[in-house]
Order: structure tokens, then sequence, then C-alpha cells
């Protein structure tokens, strides 16, 4: 029987799992879409999405090694929603804004639903897709009854929008609830300070801050003292 406090298993290696996932050994006939795949199979969760959305982040300069055809195949192929958007927007980086708005339509349909949760939910989706795409769809939830919607909407708009969009938050600045006001307030003003083509193709920084967060290596093991007894 293991000692209280000392650690059985230990986590997987992280950095190890992405290196080896991104090396093509010339003894595997699998090409890079087909070792993400073998990898989120055998690595199902939230870890094993991270290390694989890590490592199409880390090869989206790398169109030879993981061509665009193969980016189109994983978002239609796989069903994690954090890994497709971050296909969608490596794809985004390369100059292609086709699968960031599909993404974006995707996420918007949680805009309808019933419950005021329910639609933020969707916003806060919609708000780390960081292209402009999102900013139009999370638009109309600026007019929502519920002020907790106006607020992610705006948060949202924050996140995605450009100097196109200034005069969306600028309508909420005579709104009812202080709070509103406030945000919308602050939203006009960084808005103003982009460009209108701003997030119309993403940006490497942005996305790397949106990126699913890798696990952590396991704690070191305490060490145990002690003096024999007689």
């Amino acid at each position: 029987m293991a000692a209280p406090g000392i650690a059985t298993e230990a986590s997987p290696d992280t950095d190890q799992l992405l290196k080896d996932l991104l090396t093509l050994a010339w003894n595997d006939r699998r090409d890079m879409r087909a070792k993400l795949e073998d990898f989120l199979d055998e690595h199902p969760g939230r870890d094993g999405v991270a290390v694989a959305s890590r490592g199409v982040f880390d090869l989206a300069s790398n169109a030879d090694v993981l061509p665009d055809h193969a980016l189109q195949a994983l978002y239609l192929d796989q069903r994690d929603p954090e890994f497709r958007r971050v296909v969608a927007q490596v794809a985004s980086l390369r100059g292609d804004n086709t699968l960031i708005e599909l993404h974006a339509a995707e996420a918007a349909t949680g805009l309808h639903a019933a419950t005021p949760a329910e639609r933020q939910q969707a916003l806060t989706a919609l708000a780390r897709m960081r292209h402009v795409a999102a900013a139009e769809l999370a638009a109309p939830l600026l007019r929502d009854p519920d002020n907790g919607v106006v607020l992610d909407a705006l948060l949202a708009l924050r996140a995605t929008g450009n100097q196109r969009h200034v005069a969306l938050a600028e309508r909420l600045r005579r709104h009812p609830d202080e709070s509103v006001r406030w945000l919308a307030n602050d939203v006009a003003s960084e808005l103003r300070m982009l460009s209108e083509h701003a997030r119309t193709r993403l940006d490497d920084e942005e996305l790397a801050g949106e990126l699913p967060a890798l696990p952590l290596p396991p704690p070191a093991a305490p060490t145990q003292c002690g003096r024999a007894t007689g």
C-alpha cells in the first residue's frame, strides 16, 4: 500500500506529449492530420484537447506539415468545440476565414436560447473567437431584456469588434443600468482605437491567449522525514 501523501501515478509529461505529437517519424506513415486524430482518440477529454490545440497552433506557420485541407478535415471530423475553434482560428491566421465564420454561426445558435444563462454562454464562446464575424452575430443581444446578457454582449463586442462597431456600444450610454452605461463607454473607447479592418483576420497573440490551458505537471511528492525510535 502506498504511503499517505505519495502519488502512485504521475500525470503525462505535457512537453513530451507535445513533442511526440509534432514529430513525424520516418517509420510512421501517418501524416499530421492522422496523428492529431489518433492523439485525440487516445487522449479524450480536456487535457488531450489542450495538447492537440497547442500542436495545431504551433503548426500555424507550417502549411507543409499541416496543410489547409487538413485543417478543414480536422474541423469537420472532430466534435470538441474548443478544438474546432482553434482549428478555425489557425485557418484565419493563414488568411482563410471560411471556418471561423462557420464556427461563429454554429456558436450563435445559442443566442436564441430561452434562458439568459444559455445566451450568455453563447456570447462567451463568440468572444473567444476574436474575429469580427462573431461581433456581427453578438450585436443584436445588445438589446436583450436581461442586463446580464447585455453586459456579456458588450464584452463580446469588445473582444471581436472594430471601429465599425463603435456606434453600437455608444447607443447604450443612456441605458437605465449604470453598469451597462459604464461598460458601453469603455467598449466604445477601446473599439475607437481599432481600424475598420481590425480582427478581419485573426492575430496570433490573441489566439495564443485563448488556447485551452495545458495540463499542469503533478506536484512534487512531499519529502518524508523521521527518526527511528527505540
